[in-house]
């Protein structure tokens, strides 16, 4: 973490390559050291955590780093996420990342979402995460 502190893009590589880490806590601190040094060069081998890494805890923090690093490229996987994870909470973080984005085409994904979800809690995400877009435009 000291590294994303100083923003230092040497670290970048090294901290993407930490991703494969078989600790969860290893993953997870990767992920949130790489949104700090906000280079777009994580922003695949972060979506690749997203859609595929056993802990809800380590997606949760990719879903927030990918919407940190700000890649419109990454509303589509971010959509999925929200749609699919089998986790209330991973899906919970999508949306609020595609909010973060702002992207226009989030906003059909979100819509699509709204007649679907039966959760109080991620219907309430989908409306503030509409209504944080429908601001930026």
């Amino acid at each position: 973490n000291a590294l994303s502190i100083m923003r230092d893009k040497r670290a970048v590589e090294p901290v993407i390559s930490t991703l494969d880490d078989k600790s969860h806590d290893v993953r997870y601190v990767a992920c949130v050291a790489l949104g700090k040094l906000n280079d777009r060069k994580a922003v695949q081998p972060v979506t690749k955590i997203l859609k595929n890494d056993s802990s809800f805890v380590v997606r949760m923090a990719a879903a927030k780093t990918i919407a940190l690093l700000g890649d419109p490229v990454s509303v589509n996987d971010l959509s999925e996420a929200a749609l699919n994870d089998k986790e209330l909470s991973v899906r919970c973080s999508a949306v609020e990342g595609l909010a973060i984005i702002g992207d226009k085409n989030a906003v059909d994904s979100l819509k699509n979402m709204a007649g679907k979800v039966k959760d109080a809690k991620l219907s309430e995400k989908i409306t503030e995460a509409l209504q944080k877009i429908g601001a930026k435009q």
